[in-house]
């Protein structure tokens, strides 16, 4: 049995593995996230210079800013 943190900051629940080396399908588990960079020639402008696009397994994208 592992036990379970909450993350205060998002509401997420994280789970802490005992023994992760013997994880073979991590990426069936965990969400795949890439930097993406925002090139602007607005200075004024508020958008970020760069946000993260993450995937969960399941296919559903969605960003952290």
């Amino acid at each position: 049995m592992s036990p379970f943190f909450n993350d205060q900051e998002n509401n997420e629940s994280i789970i802490n593995i005992a023994e992760p080396e013997k994880i073979t399908n991590v990426g069936e588990l965990a969400n795949s996230c890439e930097i993406v960079l925002v090139l602007t020639f607005d200075e004024n402008e508020n958008t970020p210079r760069h946000y993260y696009r993450c995937t969960r397994p399941n296919g559903e994208q969605y960003n952290i800013e």
